[in-house]
């Protein structure tokens, strides 16, 4: 299987398992909401996504606690307990903000891509399997063109190069849960 292209790359077991389990269970306690502004002026009331995600933003308030929405992932290991290949990569940069998508059968997705920005997406789910589909989907630089379809991998990391189209693969009818990841994106 093909894990890398100039496009993208696929890290395998990025998360110890101790910690992937903690993520997980992070995940199903969630307020998730549908869609969130992915643009900001006139045209923002028009460009929400159509599907449910919980986002956290790095320098978002903090509530009455003291806390806000991102810290709980910094505190389960994201991205410091990430492996390796993944500080190889990424070097010092910080996490702006995180989204977890919570995807379900019968969704459309249509290919996008985050411009300038680099982005990494976490396969949350603690399992899955090729025939309940849920790839993401990479096209070459016209944006058209298919170029790899990537399996949803439990644990996995998937760099996609700033301006790669892209886009997700809901899960297939036999698929019996949600696919969950953690997008993450650096300015």
């Amino acid at each position: 299987m093909k894990l890398e292209s100039d496009l993208y790359k696929l890290i395998p077991n990025a998360l110890p398992m101790n910690l992937r389990i903690s993520v997980w269970q992070e995940l199903l306690t969630k307020d998730y909401n549908i869609g969130w502004e992915d643009i900001q002026g006139v045209e923002a009331p028009f460009s929400k996504s159509a599907y449910l995600a919980h986002v956290a933003r790095r320098e978002e308030p903090r509530d009455r606690f003291g806390k806000n929405r991102f810290e709980p992932f910094e505190e389960l290991g994201i991205p410091s307990e990430f492996c390796q290949e993944y500080h190889d990569i990424m070097g010092d940069k910080q996490i702006d903000y995180l989204a977890v998508n919570l995807v379900f059968q019968g969704q459309q997705f249509w290919p996008h891509t985050h411009r300038r920005q680099t982005s990494l997406v976490y396969y949350a789910n603690l399992e899955w399997h090729n025939k309940w589909g849920g790839e993401t989907i990479i096209y070459e630089d016209d944006g058209e063109t298919f170029h790899a379809a990537v399996p949803y991998t439990p644990g996995a990391l998937l760099w996609v190069a700033p301006g790669a189209t892209h886009a997700i693969r809901s899960p297939s009818v036999e698929a019996p849960m949600y696919r969950f990841t953690i997008g993450m994106f650096y300015d």
